[in-house]
């Protein structure tokens, strides 16, 4: 359902593939860092039980975050809101 990711003293939430937090710069760039890695990798694996907890360890973690708490997250949900994610915009 959503990963909660600490950066110092701030804290993140990704669910479905989407951040929040009240910093709005940090929203902003993990957001935008999320697409841009859905873009150039295609995100999770097809069969990721957890494409929310794995996005937050690629995604989280590289921008010097660490994992606070997860809860999983509903699988045919999610797994479709990170397929649309996939899409390759053609125009």
């Amino acid at each position: 359902m959503s990963v909660m990711v600490r950066f110092g003293n701030r804290k993140a939430i990704l669910c479905q593939a989407r951040w929040q937090a009240a910093d709005t710069a940090l929203e902003t760039m993990l957001n935008e860092a999320t697409q841009q890695w859905l873009a150039e990798t295609g995100g999770p694996p097809l069969g990721d039980a957890d494409p929310d907890f794995t996005t937050a360890l690629t995604v989280g973690i590289a921008h010097g975050g660490r994992i606070h708490r997860n809860i999983p997250s509903r699988r045919p949900i999610t797994r479709e809101v990170y397929m649309k994610a996939r899409q390759i915009p053609l125009f």
